[in-house]
């Protein structure tokens, strides 16, 4: 290994050994060398910095190129490739949230759609499917990066609100006075103002799937 072209602060799993090594500096494809970082979910608020997180993708917010990323429960990962494109500064602060110690995985999605070449990975659910249309529709995009609006698959009830949050935004959801049962409008009032309703994480794994699938019939209904 040519140690001059390794930066050994970060931790890198090769694939398809997992063993450990530093960042390779030179890899911004994968082809050749395949690695990937992983970092703590406390990590997406120094991405959303320079970026806008919409599903699988994070989106620069001047040059508007785009990355692929792999939000999970507890993490994130990036590919090698990606993660050495990203700007300098926001590589810089990732470091700190880099994880070590534990053992690497994928979301599903992520590696039938790069390790399998699923490309029938964008109707595994309503969620990608969504996440899949807005990534193509600029107009949705434009609106994403000129009001901060990040929408992923969160974890967590407060993740949850956040994101609904943003899909109401993007979308100048009037909610109230859609055809709904007055108990979804109750329930959609309370996560847009984040008033505590107690979800488990299969609560707002569920919730999230059914609402992005209102989401597609309302705004997607063409094109599903």
């Amino acid at each position: 290994m040519d140690t001059k072209n390794y930066d050994s602060r970060y931790i890198v799993y090769s694939f398809p050994s997992f063993e450990k090594r530093g960042l390779n500096l030179r890899n911004y494809n994968d082809d050749i060398e395949c690695g990937f970082l992983y970092f703590t979910k406390e990590s997406l608020e120094k991405l959303k910095d320079k970026y806008v997180i919409i599903g699988y993708y994070i989106i620069d917010k001047i040059e508007k190129t785009r990355h692929l990323i792999d939000v999970m429960n507890d993490k994130i990962s990036f590919f090698e490739g990606e993660f050495n494109q990203l700007h300098n500064e926001i590589k810089d602060d990732l470091l700190n949230y880099n994880i070590v110690s534990q053992k690497p995985y994928y979301t599903e999605f992520m590696f039938k759609w790069q390790f399998c070449c699923d490309l029938n990975v964008y109707n595994m659910n309503d969620a990608i499917k969504m996440f899949s249309f807005i990534n193509r529709k600029e107009t949705c995009l434009d609106i994403c990066i000129e009001k901060n609006l990040n929408i992923y698959f969160p974890s967590s009830y407060l993740e949850l609100c956040e994101v609904v949050r943003n899909i109401i935004i993007l979308f100048d959801m009037d909610y109230m006075n859609m055809d709904f049962v007055p108990d979804y409008k109750h329930l959609l009032y309370s996560l847009e103002n984040r008033l505590l309703i107690n979800f488990t994480e299969k609560d707002v794994y569920v919730y999230f799937v059914n609402f992005c699938r209102i989401i597609l019939h309302y705004y997607f209904e063409e094109e599903v």
